[in-house]
């Protein structure tokens, strides 16, 4: 029987130039004030995205309700019924 060779590993499959840029980066992006910066980046843009559209969703709600309320009065009959 033949023995099956092991698979490489990600750090073997790569070449050695690609290997020595992946290892600094990613000791840098391990660092916890790496982490700290990009987290203060990505709560700073994203969570003012995320309120300024919960709050103009919220007022186009605001704004539609009283005009759907004042066609709904100034018809003189409810829609479906015959007038006489």
């Amino acid at each position: 029987m033949s023995q099956a060779t092991p698979a490489p590993t990600a750090d073997e499959s790569q070449p050695a130039r690609f290997r020595i840029r992946l290892g600094g980066l990613t000791s840098v992006a391990k660092h916890p004030l790496t982490l700290l910066a990009v987290g203060a980046v990505v709560s700073g843009l994203l969570v003012p995205a995320l309120t300024r559209g919960a709050q103009n969703h919220q007022k186009g709600l605001e704004i539609k309700r009283p005009r759907a309320l004042d066609e709904r009065r100034s018809e003189p009959f409810p829609r479906g019924e015959p007038r006489e």
